[in-house]
């Protein structure tokens, strides 16, 4: 048995997470998956149809994303009855930032490799997420010299 303290702690994790986005989360991670090989390894028309959807994919994890936020924000707010944005972004970086971190170093070493090109806006870019402010204001071929283009969404979910 626990003792209280940290059973207190695990039914408070236990609370916010809602198991059922689990199955949404998967839905939507297979229709982006899905829509970014549509064209090259489905094998029928009808389910490159059914890829053509994936946005969709993106716009399930944003709603979902704002959701648990709002939801951890007003949590903290009936709790202690102020928010703690430094608190947040702390928990938010744990979480977020080592994989975040690991992909683009991965990405860097790859790139290095394989191309001869700079990449140094982009890494600044990457890691003070304002990648997918560049992308809309300056013209960027989505060509495989772009590292890491889908963190785009990453950053819209950052400065929301």
């Amino acid at each position: 048995m626990l003792p209280e303290r940290e059973h207190k702690e695990d039914e408070g994790k236990a609370a916010r997470r809602v198991a059922a986005f689990d199955g949404i989360r998967a839905l939507a991670a297979t229709s982006v998956l899905f829509y970014h090989y549509r064209y090259t390894t489905l094998p029928t028309r009808a389910l490159r149809y059914l890829a053509s959807g994936g946005w969709y994919g993106v716009d399930i994890f944003f709603v979902l994303s704002g959701f648990l936020i709002t939801r951890l924000l007003l949590s903290e707010l009936e709790g202690s009855g102020t928010i703690s944005l430094r608190r947040f972004y702390t928990r938010r970086a744990l979480r977020l930032y080592p994989a975040f971190f690991s992909a683009i170093g991965i990405a860097i070493i790859t790139a290095s490799l394989k191309w001869k090109v700079p990449f140094g806006w982009q890494i600044v870019f990457l890691f003070t997420y304002v990648q997918n402010l560049w992308l809309a204001f300056a013209y960027v071929p989505m060509n495989e010299s772009l590292l890491l283009w889908p963190a785009w969404s990453l950053c819209i979910e950052e400065q929301f």
